[in-house]
């Protein structure tokens, strides 16, 4: 089977973009690249928003009842351990 592949066209306006394109050594390698980097930052802009979210909760729950918080905290040492200890492992079954 052959690598999938897709066609593309440039307008007038966007030649400049096909020219520097043709200027490139391996254009699929450079395409594949850009999209991937792109692909991540937003992989990594929607994991900042899930924590900006996260803290805008813990925020409000303090606010509204301290015993809530106590709790949240108390989950989120928990996690932090857990987390700690999983990287104990990992690093002790590298080395």
């Amino acid at each position: 089977m052959s690598n999938p592949k897709i066609s593309i066209s440039f307008s007038k306006k966007h030649l400049h973009v096909y020219e520097y394109l043709m200027g490139k050594e391996n254009i699929s390698a450079y395409l594949n690249h850009l999209i991937q980097a792109d692909m991540d930052k937003q992989q990594q802009e929607e994991a900042d928003w899930e924590m900006k979210v996260e803290e805008v909760v813990v925020k409000v729950l303090s606010r509204l009842d301290p015993k809530v918080m106590s709790e949240v905290t108390k989950v989120e040492a928990e996690k932090t351990e857990a987390m700690s200890q999983e990287d104990k492992e990992l690093l002790n079954s590298l080395f």
